[in-house]
């Protein structure tokens, strides 16, 4: 690929954090999580993709819900 995330190390290092971030708080939800809070950590997880999407669109595009 040829996109910011494969070529620009700062954009890929911001988008990592993103990533990560998303990934911890996904963990952390149970099997006793309510609908509301797994909700509440999919529009998270969108809020945050949305702000790193500038950094590479063709590969956050691929993470976002329309």
């Amino acid at each position: 690929m040829d996109t910011p995330y494969y070529t620009n190390q700062e954009a890929r290092e911001k988008i990592d954090e993103v990533l990560e971030k998303n990934a911890i708080m996904f963990t952390q939800l149970g099997k006793d999580s309510t609908k509301d809070e797994i909700q509440w950590a999919k529009d998270k997880e969108q809020t945050r993709l949305k702000r790193v999407h500038h950094l590479d669109e063709i590969f956050i595009n691929r993470m976002l819900i329309d």
